[in-house]
């Protein structure tokens, strides 16, 4: 169930390399062309210290997923490699799934920058 979705500049997402922690894959929907099917921009399954690179170099064309979840709640932001500036925030309040992106994630988000 998702409790608040917010997208904030979603041009400013358009124009960015979407990088996505492998760690936040489910097995079964790992695949960048499964995710290419469902995001039509620039996207990238990276790891951490990929992420990590781009926001220390402040890198103007990327955003990164940021997963937290904290007392049943998960919260799933995408914020800009350079400023740390949030583009798009959706809390969810099914525990079930943790720190992982799921192809639903994906799809609302996608649907959202239409």
């Amino acid at each position: 169930m998702i409790l608040k979705e917010v997208l904030f500049k979603a041009s400013d997402l358009k124009s960015k390399t979407l990088l996505i922690n492998k760690d936040y894959l489910q097995e079964k929907f790992i695949t960048l062309g499964q995710i290419k099917s469902i995001y039509k921009y620039n996207v990238r399954i990276v790891d951490k210290e990929e992420i990590e690179k781009a926001v220390n170099e402040q890198n103007p064309d990327k955003a990164y997923f940021y997963i937290v979840f904290f007392k049943l709640l998960r919260n799933i932001y995408i914020i800009t490699a350079e400023g740390g500036d949030v583009i798009y925030a959706a809390h969810h309040s099914d525990n079930c799934h943790r720190n992982i992106l799921t192809e639903g994630d994906l799809k609302k988000m996608s649907f959202k920058l239409k």
